[in-house]
């Protein structure tokens, strides 16, 4: 909350202010003054906060025109005081607290700490609380802060850049932070870093005014290039090394001996098959089918589908155990991810690999010609994997032309497989399952690291063979544990709300599309089928973003995009712990073989929030690091001009997608300077003042672009005609080239000593210290909302 000249101070800087004149009122005047508001510009949105603040009933107003806190809400009022840590900055500059574990309560999910405070990140503190907003508290030391040592969460990591006149400045690697100030003081004795250098910093006390102080712990890298997966671990706290007592107790891990096999079904006759990516190394899932009738089916298939037995190895309170849980999921980025289990089980002991016998977890499944699920049974086996098949072999095989390490199983596992499918899919259709088919972007790179391509990746047959089966079999699992009355995690995808549902119904319209009737996901895919072709990207992006998200609850509501009335994840326990948790219901319910040795699953709630956070935490990771490096590929291209189709609208900006959808950038409204253009965030369109023109999302058009950040990881875009003097903005000018130069901006280097190198080292291809347990995998599989 610290102040700066001109700049607009926040409700908490507000109330925190009012709090200390202990009940006397302060004028509009004397509140600018405070925080150095000057100009006619930001004297009015002071005037428009103060207001707002009025409304919401966090300052009162009286007839003298002065303001004051309600007298529920002065510091003496309503303190509470407790035990916190200080876990991070927001992107005002604004020190973050949470509640110690014993003290943890869902009564204060924000908390901001008074500028007074001489605590920084990391350290712990005893304060006051004092209700500022709705779910939000200010905090007000009462106890000295105790110094913690760093770790990651009290560390930021940025890039150090220096300057002809003054301290170097650091400029942190976080979309939240990259607008707060930061400048390097001094340095560790004898430590010399260049410029562009990529550092991890302690944050200092903040100043009353001026930029924040930061501590050089360590430089990472000499240059931002080949960081990408390092920032994205770093920036969302991602467990990445394993402890020396799980490696220790992953490499003392048997293989299954003939006694472990001898109470299981053995399915090891039977010609079954893994269909994964061309490197992929966990193979989780196994697949097989034949045909299926009787005197009431006629045209069936019998299916099953295996899973590895990760509950063999992963007993419940060991070390393997709790750390699986603690990081929830595999997290993928390109070329390289970070197992949930330790590569001695993700790759070797549970790992379907070709002709070894593997313990596994058994769904078998009889639908009939209309892919309706009639019955199943769940067992423990040993399986006998008899070909590890690619999704393009299995594509080729499927037009004709059959790859030879297909043939052995084309008669007896694929065309069964294939016929079994296609009945799948007119369940599929029948019920109204969403298909939406946004093809996930592929970032292609070499074994230097260099980026060779960015494309979306193609999406066949054989992908959504394997998805339906595993579709089926999670239904399988969900239908089992929900008829028994077991405890299940059950991935819910609840319905949108109807104020989504109206917006979307708008959206329709204005795409030229009619929608009425009830809302449900066969209503949906039935109004997608008439759009264009052109449009249905952007109304598949439009639907998503209508759809509430996926979860974890113990408590089942079906999946709306599904179309069921019941799923849960059972089919990846090699990378999801939510998938473990259904496989151990199953066993203890079932009494399954050596169902004595685990327990029922419990704390369902609490599983299934932690599981929610870790999904969430890994989505963002991926994302992040995905930016980066589409922005650090296209940084050779900045000034060049692209077609580009607009995917988003929002009051500031909209976002556009190149490359038929392998990028996606920002493009100010400011930068539009052939009219003045006015959002109705009703219709979701833009509207010019003069031309009347009309500007929506799926609209096509020629921009440039013009930054490539470094540092947000943002493209930046604006019209193809747009002028040099249209594109000023003054809080990139300090960046200078990291991966590429601003177009609009020729200077952006004269504050600096020297250019950065634009190339990066191939020895510095690692992303990050300590990486033994993370492997290179790029075969995995993504799901979107429906898995």
């Amino acid at each position: 909350m610290t102040k700066q000249a001109g700049k607009l101070p926040t409700a908490a800087e507000i109330i925190q202010f009012l709090s200390k004149l202990e009940g006397q009122p302060a004028s509009k005047r004397e509140i600018a003054k405070e925080f150095r508001i000057k100009g006619q510009e930001a004297r009015v949105d002071l005037k428009f906060l103060l207001k707002d603040m009025v409304l919401d009933g966090l300052i009162a107003h009286d007839k003298a025109k002065t303001f004051t806190l309600p007298k529920e809400r002065h510091i003496e009022a309503g303190a509470e005081s407790i035990h916190l840590k200080v876990t991070t900055m927001n992107q005002d500059g604004e020190l973050m607290c949470e509640p110690l574990k014993e003290n943890l309560i869902d009564d204060y999910p924000t908390i901001i700490l008074d500028t007074a405070s001489n605590a920084a990140v990391g350290d712990t503190l005893v304060a006051n609380l004092h209700p500022i907003n709705d779910g939000e508290f200010l905090a007000t030391e009462i106890k000295k802060p105790k110094k913690e040592p760093s770790d990651d969460k009290s560390t930021l990591m940025g890039v150090y850049r220096e300057r002809v006149n003054g301290p170097a400045i650091f400029m942190a690697l976080s979309k939240e932070l990259s607008k707060i100030d930061f400048v390097v003081p001094t340095l560790p004795k004898d430590m010399k870093i260049k410029d562009g250098a990529v550092l991890n910093v302690k944050v200092g006390k903040r100043p009353q005014f001026g930029p924040t102080p930061v501590e050089v712990l360590e430089v990472i890298s000499n240059e931002l290039k080949g960081t990408e997966i390092a920032i994205g671990i770093r920036n969302h706290e991602l467990p990445h090394t394993f402890p020396e007592e799980v490696i220790s107790y992953a490499q003392n891990l048997k293989p299954v001996s003939d006694t472990d096999l001898k109470d299981r079904e053995d399915l090891r006759h039977i010609p079954i098959v893994t269909i994964d990516g061309e490197d992929a190394k966990d193979f989780d899932d196994a697949v097989w089918a034949e045909p299926w009738e009787n005197e009431k089916v006629k045209g069936g298939f019998h299916i099953i589908v295996a899973i590895a037995d990760v509950a063999h190895y992963v007993k419940e309170g060991t070390p393997l155990d709790k750390e699986a849980f603690v990081r929830g999921n595999s997290v993928y980025f390109p070329g390289f991810v970070i197992p949930m289990l330790p590569e001695e089980l993700s790759n070797d002991l549970c790992s379907l690999r070709p002709h070894e016998d593997r313990p596994t977890m058994v769904a078998h499944m009889w639908i009939d010609a209309d892919g309706k699920l009639k019955k199943y049974k769940f067992t423990r086996a040993v399986i006998h994997s008899h070909a590890r098949l690619t999704y393009n072999q299995v594509q080729e095989a499927l037009n004709g032309d059959i790859p030879d390490v297909v043939k052995p199983v084309m008669e007896t596992t694929i065309a069964p497989l294939f016929m079994a499918y296609k009945a799948l899919l007119k369940n599929r259709s029948k019920r109204g399952a969403l298909d939406l088919d946004v093809p996930e972007t592929v970032i292609m790179m070499d074994d230097t690291g260099e980026i060779t391509k960015i494309d979306k990746r193609s999406r066949f047959e054989s992908h959504q063979l394997i998805e339906e089966m595993m579709v089926l079999a999670n239904v399988a699992a969900a239908s089992e544990l929900q008829t028994k009355g077991a405890p299940c995690l059950y991935r819910i995808h609840p319905e949108p709300s109807e104020l989504k549902m109206e917006a979307l119904k708008l959206s329709f319209k204005d795409f030229g599309l009619k929608f009425g009737g009830d809302v449900s996901p066969l209503a949906i895919q039935n109004t997608l089928k008439n759009a264009r072709d052109e449009n249905k990207d952007a109304l598949y992006m439009t639907v998503l973003r209508s759809l509430e998200q996926a979860r974890y609850d113990p408590e089942n509501v079906g999946h709306f995009g599904l179309a069921l009335e019941r799923y849960a994840h059972f089919t990846s326990p090699i990378r999801r712990y939510s998938d473990l948790v259904v496989h151990r219901s199953l066993i203890n319910s079932l009494k399954l073989s050596g169902y004595k040795q685990i327990d029922k699953p419990k704390n369902l709630i609490k599983v299934a929030d932690h599981l929610c956070i870790t999904e969430r935490r890994a989505q963002k990771a991926e994302w992040e690091v995905k930016d980066r490096l589409t922005v650090r590929y296209y940084s050779e291209f900045v000034g060049k001009q692209f077609k580009a189709r607009i995917t988003t609208l929002t009051k500031f900006g909209m976002f556009l997608a190149i490359d038929d959808g392998a990028a996606e950038g920002m493009m100010p409204y400011r930068f539009m300077n052939d009219d003045h253009y006015i959002y109705n965030e009703q219709k979701n369109s833009l509207t010019g003042k003069r031309t009347k023109r009309v500007i929506k999302v799926g609209h096509n058009m020629v921009i440039k672009l013009i930054e490539a950040d470094a540092v947000t990881g943002r493209l930046t875009f604006a019209p193809e005609g747009a002028k040099a003097e249209d594109l000023k903005d003054d809080r990139r000018g300090r960046r200078g080239k990291l991966y590429g130069r601003k177009a609009s901006d020729k200077r952006t280097e004269k504050d600096f000593k020297g250019k950065p190198k634009a190339g990066g080292s191939k020895g510095d291809k690692k992303p990050f210290k300590g990486s033994k347990n993370a492997k290179s995998q790029s075969g995995q599989k993504r799901k979107s909302f429906k898995k």
